[in-house]
């Protein structure tokens, strides 16, 4: 099913942020769209929540969110494969809405929200 999306990302260590707003596909627990020309698959499981982000087709980027958990970010790109680390803080996820509080590399505070709706 077509949804609408907005979304936004704020990097709270540097106080920066960047929205979206667009249009995307829900199919099942998988939210499909396409963000300024980069893919982004956001599925939705019981107690995780995973985010792939497709760059240019040259560049990826897998979050994996379990509240209070350490996991990490695996980024494959130019440089070869990394993985850095990433504490999920809070994951809030009600009825078209999710809300993700996370630590990047043990320094860098985000938090990322996204809203969908027919």
């Amino acid at each position: 099913m077509i949804v609408k999306i907005h979304s936004w990302i704020q990097n709270k260590s540097e106080k920066r942020s960047v929205s979206f707003e667009g249009k995307g596909i829900l199919n099942k627990q998988v939210l499909s769209f396409v963000e300024n020309g980069n893919h982004n698959e956001l599925r939705l499981e019981n107690n995780k929540i995973t985010l792939r982000r497709r760059i240019n087709h040259t560049e990826e980027f897998y979050f994996t969110f379990l509240e209070q958990e350490y996991t990490t970010l695996e980024y494959t790109g130019s440089v070869g494969k990394l993985e850095i680390p990433l504490y999920t803080e809070q994951i809030v996820h009600e009825d078209g809405k999710i809300e993700i509080n996370y630590i990047l590399n043990e320094q860098e505070e985000f938090s990322f929200k996204i809203t969908y709706e027919m």
